[in-house]
């Protein structure tokens, strides 16, 4: 059984701020189309649920 934690965030540019901040304390780049994503269906769609993929990585954080 999978836990999955969920959040509600006000999407505007203090959002899209935080998220390049991330990317920068991170080191990694996110997936700009899906960003991009978030902010039109925010304008164009406020009612359905909805997912989103940042950020995937196939390595393994503790590798050898």
């Amino acid at each position: 059984m999978s836990l999955m934690s969920y959040h509600l965030f006000s999407v505007n540019e203090e959002l899209r701020t935080t998220l390049q901040e991330m990317q920068a304390f991170l080191g990694v780049t996110f997936n700009q189309a899906e960003v991009e994503r978030i902010f039109s269906d925010a304008e164009n769609d406020q009612v359905t649920y909805k997912t989103y993929i940042l950020y995937k990585h196939s390595h393994l954080l503790f590798g050898d």
